[in-house]
């Protein structure tokens, strides 16, 4: 006993100071993005566009490590080359993504995690053509659909801009297992506190 005190206390378990006790966010994201696709009629240039429509849903799990998840719709193009070198087509992504992160720890008011996960998605190929040397249209090709699995590396930076909102910078790689489409990204991120 200290001071009337029993010393058989448990220990008292809290926050550390400007931690919120919600840890659950909800977010938007802008992405500009290079993509490298494959096509079984002949290769595909890379193509790089932003995409706007990204919503994402976070969470702490234990410790140091957290849950990402990211629903993805986006809509471009792959340009065919002149003289049929390259395979054109009208591009529609939409896909679900997970990731677990981990923590770095890190200066100041930056919070930087490191992840990897897995990304399930839909990519449909429509108006797939070959130009020729003219850039006039030189063969249709069939619409196409694929089921793409693809590994995803990740790295986001954190700031806090007022008490409920983060600002966030994301960089990604996404490696296809199928006959996917290579992705690298950088991103910008909004995240509340709900």
């Amino acid at each position: 006993m200290w001071l009337g005190v029993p010393a058989a206390l448990p220990p008292v378990m809290a926050a550390a100071i400007g931690d919120l006790d919600q840890t659950a966010r909800i977010g938007v994201a802008a992405t500009l993005a290079t993509y490298e696709g494959k096509d079984p009629a002949g290769p595909v240039d890379t193509q790089t566009d932003l995409e706007i429509a990204n919503v994402i849903l976070s969470d702490r799990l234990r410790g140091s490590y957290r849950y990402w998840v990211q629903a993805v719709y986006h809509r471009f193009a792959f340009d065919a080359a002149a003289g049929g070198a390259t395979v054109g087509a009208d591009v529609t992504r939409y896909g679900l993504q997970g990731s677990l992160q981990r923590r770095l720890n890190t200066q100041w008011r930056v919070n930087s995690w490191v992840g990897a996960g897995l990304r399930l998605g839909k990519n449909r190929y429509e108006r797939r053509h070959r130009v020729d040397a003219d850039g006039f249209l030189a063969a249709v090709l069939p619409d196409r659909q694929e089921t793409e699995a693809a590994l995803v590396a990740e790295w986001v930076s954190e700031w806090p801009v007022a008490p409920r909102w983060d600002i966030a910078g994301k960089a990604q790689y996404t490696l296809p297992l199928t006959d996917g489409i290579t992705e690298i990204s950088a991103s910008l991120v909004f995240l509340y506190y709900f």
